[in-house]
């Protein structure tokens, strides 16, 4: 019988149809002060994946994530074109489609648009050091940065700094009025170092989904 990382012998559950015992592996993620419960089930030699956010419970097989995949790749697909991709007939397609919505699993449809375009083509990753970390001086930076479209992410980080944020600009003048007209007023800041990107090698917003954890 396998065993999880911690050594822990995994529960057996009657099968709800007969014909011997589910295998459950359960393991605890913390993100950001919420508790993820990872679940694998073996029950005839098939592997399903259950993902529960706090009392909410996602399942995920495998035409799910065939589902997500090609959303991923081209989320204006027709509904007729996807459902022939993934073996299913349309109102089924449908119908995962709506509950992959409403579990936010897909949080959105967004079009891509091209920085260089829009002449936005300055790209500068910033690491803040801030005068202390206690709770009221997190949250002061953060609501801080949050209303600034030029900052694409932000990140709170462990190590040398406590931030790494992304900020794309149109030039250098627009890049130094939000890091001396913006950042650099914070009162909590103590210092900034900025890196500028030469060369963009890879951006995408895929998310790995099972199989495919490096391309071939």
């Amino acid at each position: 019988m396998p065993r999880s990382k911690s050594g822990a012998t995994p529960a057996l559950y009657p099968s709800p149809q007969g014909g011997g015992n589910i295998q459950k592996l359960k393991a605890v993620l913390t993100i950001n002060d919420s508790k993820i419960e990872v679940y694998h089930l073996c029950w005839q030699n098939t592997w399903k994946k259950i993902l529960k956010f706090g009392k909410r419970t996602v399942t995920l097989d495998d035409i799910d994530y065939a589902i997500l995949d090609h959303l991923q790749r081209d989320s204006r697909i027709p509904v007729t074109e996807l459902s022939k991709r993934v073996n299913l007939s349309a109102t089924p397609c449908t119908l995962r489609m709506k509950k992959l919505e409403q579990d936010k699993v897909i949080l959105g449809y967004h079009a891509r648009l091209s920085p260089t375009a829009l002449k936005a083509t300055l790209l500068v990753f910033v690491s803040i050091k801030l005068r202390g970390t206690d709770e009221p001086t997190l949250a002061a930076f953060n609501k801080a940065v949050r209303p600034v479209h030029q900052i694409l992410e932000c990140h709170m980080t462990g190590g040398g700094f406590d931030y790494l944020l992304k900020i794309r600009v149109r030039d250098m003048a627009e890049y130094r009025e939000i890091l001396g007209g913006i950042i650099g007023q914070l009162p909590m800041v103590e210092g900034t170092h900025s890196y500028f990107v030469m060369e963009e090698v890879k951006e995408t917003t895929f998310l790995a989904l099972p199989r495919q954890r490096i391309a071939p």
